[in-house]
């Protein structure tokens, strides 16, 4: 054997060593027994506090929780249309949460209605467009408050999705009656019509105005819904979504999504949708 093939075995030797450490490391976070998965069975896995609870406590706070805090919810958003990926909501009736998971098509194991129960000891707070985000304690020198879980088995140690699964209604509401508590909820707004862009048709010869789309594949999309009064709210879009290029329609009609809170393309924080996918459109 060469001095070449003895670098190489070495090489190879290295990277069987850590491979082993980061499997132990693993293997520690999901065994341990502060750290246990919750059982699978709804009578065994109680919350200890709500959701609003959290929120008010840890108002504003980026910390890590040390209290043995245990809480459900069910799954209201969707990845499935991907307009939101790598992170998934879940509401208690009180209030929501932001898990951040860290990895795509989370529909496959964190279903939509899904009852999922959290173990919130060691996982860190932080906030974001209003809402409540958990999720590992971020790297050193990161600038977010939390980081991602980025693989179901570590998830796994804190987060468990249980067997029942009931679909959310979402909550009827109008736009002068929101409210902060309501972000990271469902909610369903009715009488809402666009407002379009006044600029002119590309075609001198047409006198129809172009139609908008939800969002371009270039940006993502801010369109301003109004209400039947004065107000309005700004419905954000992904350009990675499914419906992005979907024409934005032209009446009065009702949009249910996920309630923001946040600058939505402007310089000031106002309330933002976020919808899951195209049936979220009732026009």
């Amino acid at each position: 054997m060469g001095l070449s093939d003895d670098v190489e075995l070495d090489h190879k030797l290295q990277i069987m060593k850590q491979l082993i450490a980061i499997f132990t490391v693993f293997t520690a976070v999901a065994c341990n027994g502060d750290w246990s998965t919750p059982v699978l069975d709804e009578a065994t896995t109680p919350a200890n506090v709500t959701i609003a609870d959290m929120q008010a406590y840890f108002a504003d706070s980026e910390i890590v929780i040390a209290d043995n805090i245990m809480f459900v919810g069910r799954v209201v958003s969707s990845t499935r249309a991907g307009n939101f990926y790598n992170t998934f909501f879940i509401d208690d009736g009180t209030g929501a949460v932001e898990i951040m998971a860290g990895w795509p098509d989370l529909d496959a194991v964190f279903h939509p209605g899904q009852r999922i129960a959290v173990k919130a000891r060691g996982l860190a707070v932080g906030w974001r467009d209003g809402i409540m985000q958990l999720g590992l304690p971020p790297d050193a020198g990161s600038r977010y408050p939390t980081g991602y879980f980025y693989h179901p088995t570590i998830i796994a140690g804190w987060v468990a999705a249980e067997r029942s699964v009931i679909p959310v209604a979402p909550v009827d509401t109008s736009i002068p009656a929101l409210r902060r508590e309501l972000c990271g909820r469902l909610v369903r707004l009715s009488g809402l019509a666009a407002e379009f862009s006044e600029e002119a048709s590309s075609s001198s010869l047409s006198p129809y105005k172009p139609a908008a789309t939800w969002a371009t594949r270039e940006s993502t999309g801010y369109i301003k819904m109004r209400g039947v009064a004065t107000d309005s709210i700004t419905v954000i879009t992904s350009n990675y979504a499914s419906f992005a290029a979907a024409p934005v329609p032209r009446g009065r009609g009702s949009l249910t999504g996920i309630l923001l809170y946040g600058k939505g393309g402007t310089s000031k924080d106002h309330y933002l949708l976020k919808l899951r996918y195209e049936e979220d459109i009732d026009f």
